[in-house]
């Protein structure tokens, strides 16, 4: 009879234990801002990414756990892209985002991320997290 060896039968035991899907656990409020495709994308990352990301941080958005900016660089179906980067600012609740976005320095920085989309007037939104 053929056997696999106790090493691998752990290794897939532990594989399918990892597959098994968490409950989900909603873990604060983000806001998200979706920024158009620029008319100047070089132009637009320069300032993007040496001004305006180094102006979100906890000093003006109060509360802020985490920043993830990203760049879109594809779609599923091979088309261009309606937006060009994703700003995604973490809070731990929805109070939490909403006493920020009240502050003079958070609006400061919204004034800069719009005067700095060349493509349109970014889209903004307030999500509630949900994490699995």
């Amino acid at each position: 009879m053929n056997r696999l060896p106790l090493m691998a039968v752990a290794i897939l035991h532990v594989g399918s234990m990892a597959c098994r899907p968490a409950e989900p656990t909603h873990s604060g409020a983000a806001l998200i801002v979706l920024y158009p495709r620029p008319a100047d994308t070089t132009a637009f990352e320069t300032v993007y990414t040496h001004d305006h990301m180094p102006m979100v941080t906890a000093a003006n958005f109060k509360g802020l756990q985490r920043f993830i900016a990203s760049r879109i660089v594809a779609t599923p179906n091979g088309g261009s892209p309606q937006f060009y980067r994703v700003a995604e600012l973490q809070f731990g609740s929805l109070a939490d985002l909403q006493g920020a976005l009240a502050a003079p320095s958070a609006q400061r920085v919204a004034a800069h991320a719009d005067s700095i989309s060349t493509g349109g007037h970014p889209l903004v939104f307030i999500a509630q997290v949900t994490t699995q």
